[in-house]
């Protein structure tokens, strides 16, 4: 018998050499609850990556609906002065007699305020952007949401 046998027979293993089947390694039911535990993990780990992406989405779709508002109301405050708004609380407290053209002004779906930008460029009547943070809050980064 040589030292792999040995080995083997003190493992509880047949010899291989012997002809005879290899037994299979029995494993602890501890590995059983642990590769549960990973795999439930792992499970829930993409169900939270899931669902962040799916709510991030719908707060966009939020806040570009809240723009369009925003939007329509600026246009509509134009139609009716000639002018563009200075600000958004023109549109609360129009002048003359007009009813106001917001009830209030709407913040986005992260908490910010929205960001009313004139741009007036010589020999034109000018634009306007309305402007969201974003998620992250801070302006002029890469995930700021604004009109077209």
């Amino acid at each position: 018998m040589n030292l792999l046998d040995r080995w083997r027979a003190r493992r509880g293993a047949t010899p291989l050499l012997g002809g005879g089947a290899r037994r299979p390694a029995r494993r602890s039911p501890v590995w059983r609850v642990v590769r549960l535990v990973l795999l439930a993990a792992a499970l829930l780990m993409f169900l939270t990556a899931s669902i962040g992406y799916s709510n991030n989405k719908l707060r966009r779709r939020k806040t570009w609906m809240t723009i369009a508002e925003l939007t329509d109301a600026v246009l509509r405050f134009q139609h009716d002065f000639q002018r563009w708004p200075d600000s958004f609380d023109q549109l609360l407290h129009p002048p003359a007699d007009q009813p106001p053209y917001l009830e209030s002004l709407p913040r986005d779906a992260w908490g910010n305020d929205f960001r009313y930008l004139r741009v007036v460029e010589p020999g034109s009547e000018g634009e306007f952007h309305i402007v969201s943070d974003g998620p992250d809050g801070k302006p002029g980064t890469g995930d700021d949401i604004e009109n077209l």
